[in-house]
């Protein structure tokens, strides 16, 4: 899937086993082979790292996020409040830096990350309008 390959993610850090040892890191998605459920990451230094796409975390869309925004006034810390709030700037400004700098913000605060962020494969089946995206029995992670 074209659209994917450049996209920042963050690899979920709760994710149980992971042979490239890349949990809570972020990366660019260098190739993706849906029908094999396979997203190549590259964090740098010519690593990279082979994921399913629910091992993936992309960010929601800006309304999603603002709404987490308007929502945490009442139920976020401060501090946590902040950073979903500039977040929620960055995806404004919306240029690959301030983008990158989102994705920062959260790799910091996982407790952000959570309210901020999708499974790659929630993405995947949301643009195409349809909960059967992937084949979710499967769910391997690499």
């Amino acid at each position: 899937m074209e659209e994917l390959v450049g996209e920042l993610v963050i690899v979920n850090p709760q994710l149980p086993f992971d042979p490239a040892n890349q949990q809570g890191m972020i990366g660019t998605i260098i190739l993706a082979d849906l029908k094999m459920d396979e997203i190549t990451v590259n964090f740098g230094n010519n690593h990279t790292g082979v994921y399913a796409a629910d091992a993936l975390l992309t960010l929601q869309s800006k309304h999603e996020v603002y709404q987490q925004v308007l929502l945490g006034t009442q139920t976020l810390d401060q501090e946590d409040y902040k950073t979903m709030h500039r977040v929620n700037m960055f995806q404004d400004i919306n240029t690959r830096e301030s983008i990158a700098k989102a994705y920062d913000l959260l790799a910091e605060n996982h407790a952000v990350l959570k309210l901020a962020t999708i499974s790659l494969l929630e993405r995947i089946d949301l643009s195409r309008g349809t909960d059967q995206g992937l084949d979710r029995g499967s769910s391997r992670r690499r």
